[in-house]
């Protein structure tokens, strides 16, 4: 049974204080709502380390009380302060989040902002009771452009949150000419430079807060944006240590890389538990295939990580399997079907196939491979 959350409001306006109680009466999750009219440590419950929503009302010279809340922010990780005021001045919003607030609401209090913020709280809190502290990373990779590599990363990503009910992000390490923003049409406010230079600061606060949700909690994305100069400067060792720290806090990290045989790539598949190497049914594509498997046999275990996807695969034209298989020496791991129509009119929809066509072969197809990795993985 999932527990439920106390909530103490400091406000000397009885109407606040009222509208708060009101407001969360029918919240099902709220087991009671305190009133007090002054903000004081000693009224809290230090007793249980069950999460806590604390909502108090800053006036416009409040040093004091801003002290006050980040002393006690910081000693009581359970304590969740959201602060209110009618004064929305710049420097008061900075300072209150500064003190370790978790949002900053205008006054008088509306009741679907008041939910959503305890939502959010709760949300974050989630993700860091259920994370797994490790996560296994799946690189997607092809050794040329137009396979299906990111059209695979960004729905097999999507697949595993919907089915795994995990946290999963997608990393665009194809830097400078990357398109999975363009795939699920979004803007991401921070670049991977960001993340780098801010690399100390990582959390889970930090990650849920900055991070682009892709229509739910349990799927992020991480790519520089097409709208703001792309992250350059970023060296190997950079990359290696965001990817060791984000792990942390996910359950899953799929990569799309770019498709260069480089010390990079070798780098970040020695780092990953599964390689999905992409190729297509015809023997020119094969044959490089194979190429670019053997120029990065200095990866440790290759063989143990690598599966062989075979994208755009009709059954009854060109090459058997027995004959792709022969050519790489390498089973195929897992055949995706040829629809090319249903995957470029969702990628032009900036939708995910599921999304787009839920009962095509493809979408199918996508679903069960997510559910095979979340089995075996």
């Amino acid at each position: 049974m999932e527990n439920k959350i106390k909530v103490s409001v400091f406000d000397r306006e009885e109407l606040s204080k009222t509208l708060v109680e009101n407001y969360l009466k029918d919240v099902e999750n709220i087991e009671k709502v305190s009133k007090f009219d002054d903000f004081a440590p000693e009224k809290l419950d230090f007793s249980s380390n069950e999460l806590q929503i604390i909502i108090v009302d800053i006036p416009a010279k409040s040093r004091k009380l801003l002290d006050d809340i980040q002393k006690v922010s910081a000693l009581h990780k359970n304590l969740k302060f959201i602060l209110i005021s009618y004064d929305l001045s710049t420097n008061l919003i900075v300072d209150s989040l500064r003190s370790g607030a978790k949002d900053f609401l205008p006054k008088p209090l509306i009741k679907k902002d008041l939910i959503g913020a305890i939502e959010k709280i709760q949300e974050r809190e989630e993700f860091e009771k259920n994370r797994k502290k490790i996560a296994k990373i799946i690189t997607v990779y092809s050794n040329k452009g137009g396979i299906g590599k990111t059209t695979l990363a960004v729905n097999l990503a999507r697949e595993i949150a919907e089915n795994a009910k995990e946290k999963v992000l997608l990393l665009d390490l194809n830097m400078h000419l990357g398109d999975v923003t363009a795939f699920l049409d979004i803007n991401p406010s921070y670049d991977m430079g960001y993340y780098v230079e801010n690399l100390h600061k990582i959390t889970a606060d930090f990650i849920y807060s900055t991070l682009k949700q892709y229509k739910t909690s349990d799927f992020l994305v991480l790519a520089d944006s097409p709208y703001r100069r792309p992250s350059y400067n970023i060296s190997n060792e950079d990359i290696l240590k965001l990817i060791d720290k984000l792990k942390e806090f996910f359950s899953y990290i799929v990569i799309d890389t770019n498709s260069n045989i480089d010390e990079r790539n070798t780098e970040i598949f020695n780092l990953s538990d599964y390689i999905f190497f992409m190729t297509v049914a015809n023997l020119p594509t094969l044959r490089n295939c194979e190429r670019s498997i053997n120029a990065f046999s200095g990866v440790k275990n290759l063989k143990d990580k690598m599966r062989i996807i075979l994208n755009r695969y009709i059954q009854s034209e060109g090459l058997s399997i027995e004959d792709i298989e022969n050519v790489l020496q390498q089973k195929i791991y897992w055949k995706i079907p040829n629809n090319y129509f249903t995957t470029v009119e969702a990628i032009n929809k900036g939708k995910t196939i599921s999304e787009f066509s839920p009962e095509s072969n493809i979408a199918e197809n996508f679903k069960q491979l997510a559910r095979t990795i979340i089995s075996k993985i």
